[in-house]
């Protein structure tokens, strides 16, 4: 890479005329860990611990002087910085007037405990990073909460079904309705996902990425009669976890506005099960883990 005054050059190709980017797999690091490796040199874990810094120190300073010479970015990297600090950017979207569930981040047993007793339900995820929502059960909190682990992230667990909204440039492209899995014997079926419309509730989450400033985006939340309930606002969304016809209306919708067009929203599709890669006979196990995030009752 090569950055001056007059131009950006990745691999001898000029950046600078673009006229949009699309950044994908650029998460936030901080600090920037190596892998550990019980017989590893410790100098040799620093050097690479130093150079994985400065490489994405590299990057950054790239992706944000492409967007101060008037590059749309797919998002720019103030955004992943939000999304890495996720307690705090939900905390501020709470302030800003949206529904988010009540939000505890720590790593003390004692004080987890004291929130659980609080709500009904409660579900956690890593406090940074990617992760899904889980139920959070008692005995969870034997692996997950100690002074020594990093702090998970806990809310109150709403009553309804988990959606996921995919917004482009402030437009609504997708929006999945997931089921919990079913064992309908013989055979056990995964998550189920199934677009729905939900009319006004969209207008809130299209309202919330134009003002924070995020042209592309994955909501995680929560329908109810006051509005839709935020979990996640994920800046960065991973496509490979849904079926492929859900899959492709957003790559073509990304396509559609890479190329200077509008948005692409879904035709009516029929719902969809989550995909696996293993055969029906062996989705035992799996289907119980994946059973494990939801209540058991």
């Amino acid at each position: 890479m090569t950055l001056d005054a007059d131009e950006i050059l990745w691999n001898g190709r000029s950046l600078s005329g673009f006229d949009r980017v699309w950044i994908q797999g650029f998460s936030y690091l901080n600090p920037v860990v190596p892998d550990a490796a019980l017989q590893r040199d410790w100098s040799v874990w620093q050097m690479d611990s130093v150079t994985g810094q400065q490489e994405y120190s590299a990057l950054y300073s790239v992706f944000e002087e492409l967007d101060r010479r008037g590059v749309t970015l797919f998002n720019p990297p103030r955004v992943h910085l939000k999304n890495f600090t996720k307690f705090s950017w939900l905390e501020a979207l709470r302030d800003a007037g949206y529904q988010v569930p009540a939000l505890f981040c720590s790593n003390d047993a004692q004080e987890v405990k004291l929130f659980c007793q609080q709500w009904t339900n409660v579900v956690w995820r890593p406090a940074i990073g990617r992760g899904a929502w889980q139920i959070f059960m008692e005995k969870q909190s034997f692996d997950l909460v100690a002074p020594h682990k990093p702090p998970i992230l806990l809310a109150e667990g709403k009553m309804g079904f988990l959606t996921h909204a995919w917004l482009l440039n402030g437009k609504v492209v997708l929006c999945l309705r997931k089921s919990p899995p079913q064992h309908t014997p013989p055979l056990e079926r995964l998550e189920f996902m199934l677009p729905v419309d939900l009319g006004d509730q969209l207008e809130v989450l299209q309202r919330l990425v134009l003002e924070q400033g995020v042209a592309w985006a994955m909501v995680t939340f929560i329908p109810s009669d006051t509005g839709p309930w935020i979990y996640d606002l994920d800046p960065d969304p991973i496509l490979d976890w849904l079926p492929v016809v859900f899959r492709d209306v957003l790559l073509f919708s990304l396509a559609s506005v890479l190329t200077g067009q509008e948005p692409r929203c879904a035709a009516p599709v029929a719902g969809q099960e989550r995909p696996n890669m293993f055969l029906r006979r062996m989705l035992k196990i799996l289907f119980e883990l994946e059973y494990s995030k939801y209540s058991q009752r």
